[in-house]
């Protein structure tokens, strides 16, 4: 089911004084960490300290009203048995939710080890490269992944190795971002110098084997693979606070300052590596790249989704077919009484009977997989 999507407003004559002041919050790390400390008590939930990496894990929980996720496995009343965060990161995803489900147990992977060495006592981190073969000695209950497109070479591999590793009835979620910036008012120039890094990150993943991939369509792939009951959900993070609605101003002023702080790690290994660029030429492009995302003309914004399936409480079961037709002694006595005899019948010695060809079977076709369900949501 299709739901309008609901078209963000901007503010109305903006002065330069209004931009200047957004600017200096924006550029005041301390103001950012103080307004996401605030919101994280407010949900209650606090830090020890905050923690580069983490702004990104706050955008995700103020969007989608505290949880950390759209599946069941997320609900305050869950009750979860074994977890597994999928590029866990700084590792505050698996450490929120291990507080949140004490009953449960929580793993975190990685390819860096740049988690925390202190955690709750259900939350343990490993390296391991899920683009590898999944070695786990049991299954999940629900598998969570945030972020991995650019980094996931195999999608239907990564999907196949994630139903195979899950309990039946248990849930997978995936929740990534489409890193080209859309705008309902075609504010946004296809030919600024964002829209052109954009189109460089996506021209170096491609060359590395790791494409950006088409979000949405990731459902289809869901259900190819087994998964039932099937969603996506989609939202919006303006690129800077150019929004009139506080809720998505403040959206705004957190994706400015968390998008503006990642825009050299996300690019300078495929810049340099893949085009081959240079360093100093990756840091000069970056400062036109930078001022388009405080650019507050550009009413832009990245859509970001929630993409989540439940692995069936059974699995549908191949075909069998009908045994072979045992004929009756009266019927067996009948045919050989009207049929010649063969060597085989005759009780002649041979060790073994003579058996006709098989006819060659005719081809299945393949079951068409049942469509996913797909709803846009604003939250």
């Amino acid at each position: 089911m299709h739901q309008p999507q609901q078209v963000i407003d901007a503010e109305d004559g903006q002065t330069d004084d209004d931009r200047s002041e957004i600017e200096s919050i924006a550029t005041s790390s301390t103001s950012i960490s103080s307004s996401i400390l605030d919101y994280r008590i407010e949900n209650g939930r606090t830090y020890h300290r905050y923690k580069d990496g983490n702004m990104q894990h706050e955008i995700f929980l103020y969007t989608i009203g505290g949880r950390l996720g759209q599946a069941p496995s997320c609900g305050k009343e869950a009750r979860v048995g074994r977890v597994l965060d999928v590029g866990t990161g700084t590792g505050i995803w698996a450490i929120d939710f291990g507080e949140l489900h004490p009953e449960s147990e929580v793993y975190g992977v990685d390819l860096s080890p740049i988690q925390p060495e202190f955690t709750p006592p259900n939350v343990r981190f490993e390296i391991d490269d899920v683009d590898e073969d999944w070695t786990y000695s049991q299954p999940f209950d629900y598998i969570h992944s945030r972020f991995m497109t650019g980094a996931i070479t195999d999608w239907r591999k990564f999907f196949k190795s994630a139903y195979d590793n899950l309990n039946p009835g248990g849930w997978f979620e995936v929740q990534d971002a489409d890193i080209n910036p859309q705008s309902d008012d075609n504010t946004f120039p296809k030919d600024c110098a964002l829209a052109e890094y954009v189109n460089l990150l996506q021209e170096g993943a491609t060359k590395a084997g790791c494409d950006y991939v088409d979000i949405p369509g990731l459902s289809h792939i869901m259900t190819e693979v087994g998964f039932t009951d099937v969603s996506v959900q989609m939202f919006k993070w303006p690129i800077n606070p150019w929004a009139k609605e506080p809720r998505y101003k403040k959206l705004g002023l957190w994706t400015q300052d968390n998008f503006g702080s990642a825009l050299q790690g996300l690019c300078m290994a495929l810049f340099t590596r893949v085009l081959e660029w240079t360093r100093e030429e990756v840091e000069v492009f970056l400062i036109n790249v930078r001022n388009d995302v405080k650019n507050t003309n550009y009413h832009a914004y990245f859509r970001i989704y929630c993409v989540v399936g439940r692995k069936p409480e059974k699995e549908a079961a191949e075909p069998v077919a009908p045994p072979p037709q045992v004929p009756s002694p009266q019927a067996a006595a009948a045919t050989s009484s009207t049929s010649p005899a063969t060597p085989a019948t005759a009780g002649a010695t041979s060790p073994k009977s003579a058996k006709s060809p098989k006819s060659p079977k005719s081809p299945k076709s393949p079951a068409s997989p049942p469509k996913a369900a797909t709803t846009a949501q604003e939250d």
